[in-house]
């Protein structure tokens, strides 16, 4: 018997569609699940050095108005938030008509790495292209905190030998590679 494992980029119900074990990246609201933390990610704004060196500066999130957005389906097609700024209680959020709308984290990293413009992503879509410089993470001052990352359970399945068996193998793996991924993609 094995452990049912999924990779899906949108929320699901462990319980009604029979999931043992999720990673999930956001904040949790209370549920009966158990969650147990493994680390957390940014979510940042990155394009290539070349586009970055032949268009306008970018200092404050307003900034990218004048560019051309590389829009991940999952994070916004035609707006980013951003925190508040100046003593403000408002966010920040910056419309934009974008160049590209795509559907996997791969099209946006390979798009971006190409020259076409800045996307936002999780980090960890990311750490491999900055740590080899094909990418740079733009606006790192104006990023909202870091969301942190769970695997969660049903209540009671840690009890299940197989379920038991994979979170003990996958938690000290999941926070060593979040670790690494933190020091990875430090400016």
């Amino acid at each position: 018997m094995s452990v049912r494992l999924q990779l899906l980029d949108r929320p699901v119900s462990l319980i009604d569609e029979g999931i043992d074990v999720a990673l999930r990246i956001a904040h949790l609201s209370d549920s009966t699940l158990v969650a147990i933390p493994v680390g957390e990610v940014r979510r940042v704004v990155a394009a290539s050095p070349g586009y970055l060196g032949k268009h306008p500066r970018i200092e404050k999130p307003a900034d990218l108005g004048q560019h051309q957005i590389i829009s991940m389906t999952h994070f916004g097609l035609d707006s980013w938030s951003f925190p508040t700024a100046g003593g403000s209680t408002i966010p920040q959020v910056v419309q934009f008509a974008p160049r590209f709308i795509v559907n996997t984290v791969r099209a946006a990293v390979a798009s971006a790495v190409d020259g076409n413009g800045l996307t936002r992503l999780f980090s960890y879509h990311v750490a491999k292209e900055v740590k080899d410089g094909t990418l740079q993470i733009v606006l790192s001052d104006s990023e909202h905190g870091p969301l942190p990352a769970h695997l969660l359970t049903p209540h009671g399945r840690l009890s299940v030998p197989k379920v038991r068996a994979f979170v003990d193998f996958a938690m000290p793996r999941l926070r060593r590679r979040f670790r690494e991924l933190q020091l990875d993609s430090i400016e």
